[in-house]
């Protein structure tokens, strides 16, 4: 796992995505975000906590962790 900075173009953004194996997306505050999407249209699996939104956007592709549970984001 790999904290990214602040990446200021989307150029620098879809390419560290696309060199990624999947995106770890823990917010259980933001919803539908820009991140979500750009992997989705990479084809690029995601961690995701077990929340409505997350399940509607990724459904059975989605990874996910419940999100009050810290060390099931780790299994």
């Amino acid at each position: 796992v790999q904290r990214m900075q602040r990446l200021a173009k989307t150029v620098q953004v879809l390419s560290e995505l696309q060199a990624s194996d999947a995106l770890l997306f823990t917010s259980a505050q933001e919803t539908v975000g820009l991140p979500l999407l750009e992997a989705l249209a990479l084809e690029k699996p995601a961690v995701l906590p077990a929340l409505d939104y997350a399940r509607d956007l990724y459904g059975d592709a989605g990874i996910y962790f419940e999100e009050a549970a810290e060390q099931s984001v780790a299994e």
